[in-house]
């Protein structure tokens, strides 16, 4: 069994790789690699991470990643690419984070920790999708940078106060159940104009 405070990092650090999974493999792995944080012992098995060639090629795809999601249609292509990458990096994240001795508890937090991330994505590439669809398209640079600002802050905060990680995690749930409200909503409102041009 791992306490709460380890389970609500990470969790909320599965939760935030539904948006950013390079970022948060890029922070977390120099965070360890350049011991600035106390973590618990147990996370520093987690040394993979912080191997340089790890972050060298995270921080390669967090570059593309960047510019990918800035760019109309290519950020919606770059999400479809990640549907499976994402959950799976996120439960990776999870599990070693949380890092629970009890096999049944390392399955646990791992379809926790996938779970987790496969929400986060699914609410950031549906969203994004309608965004890019939408007759007057949102702004894609804009989104993008407040998903950047976003994350890192949040990270920022899930990994400097562990205490903060239970309303990281919070807010993520929040964040990502609104935004697939709201997706639902234009999708209905999208499916009933197509029926209104029908019958008129």
């Amino acid at each position: 069994m791992i306490g709460m405070t380890m389970l609500a990092l990470a969790i909320g650090v599965a939760l935030i790789a539904g948006w950013r999974l390079y970022l948060c493999i890029v922070v977390v792995g120099l965070t360890m690699h350049a011991g600035w944080l106390d973590f618990p012992a147990y996370l520093y098995r987690m040394g993979i991470v912080a191997d340089p060639w790890v972050l060298g090629s995270a921080a390669a795809l967090l570059i593309v990643e960047t510019v990918a999601d800035k760019i109309r249609w290519l950020d919606s292509l770059w999400d479809a690419v990640h549907t499976v990458i994402r959950p799976l990096g996120a439960a990776l994240l999870a599990l070693a984070i949380g890092d629970p001795p009890a096999p049944l508890w390392q399955v646990g937090i791992f379809l926790l920790g996938g779970a987790a991330g496969l929400y986060s994505h699914a609410a950031k590439a549906t969203m994004r999708a309608l965004a890019n669809a939408a007759a007057r398209p949102l702004n894609t640079v804009l989104l993008s940078l407040a998903e950047d600002i976003a994350a890192v802050l949040l990270l920022a905060i899930a990994l400097l106060h562990p205490f903060g990680a239970c309303g990281v995690a919070t807010l993520m749930l929040l964040l990502d159940g609104a935004l697939l409200l709201a997706a639902r909503g234009r999708i209905r409102r999208l499916l009933g104009g197509e029926d209104g041009l029908e019958h008129s």
